[in-house]
């Protein structure tokens, strides 16, 4: 890693589900600004091969997540991350394997 500068990966499945509010609401403007992000040069997304697949069974077997979160685990761990970042409370509590910030607790409610 270059001094000051970080990297992020992410699963396509990570991926897909970014997408899919957006392309519900049909909100074009908010699918150009997640492509940018996407293709920003400090992000790596990570495809599905089938080790990857095998680690991820291995996780949904042991830790009782779904298949989709396995896959999220698998592709941090196998990456290298550092931690694993997302917002699902089961997950946050299973798993072990790497950190898991947990972003309700790390941001908190927003007022209404």
């Amino acid at each position: 890693m270059v001094a000051g500068r970080r990297w992020a990966f992410l699963s396509v499945i990570a991926e897909a589900e970014l997408l899919v509010l957006p392309m519900r609401q049909g909100n074009r403007e908010a699918l150009d600004r997640l492509e940018s992000l996407l293709t920003h040069s400090s992000i790596t997304i990570v495809s599905l091969d089938r080790e990857l697949a095998a680690n991820a069974a291995s996780f949904r077997a042991r830790l009782n997540v779904s298949l989709m979160d396995a896959i999220i685990v698998a592709t941090a761990v196998a990456s290298g991350c550092d931690a694993l970042i997302g917002n699902d409370r089961t997950c946050a509590r299973r798993v072990t394997d790497i950190p898991y910030v947990y972003l309700d607790e790390v941001v908190g409610e927003r007022p209404a």
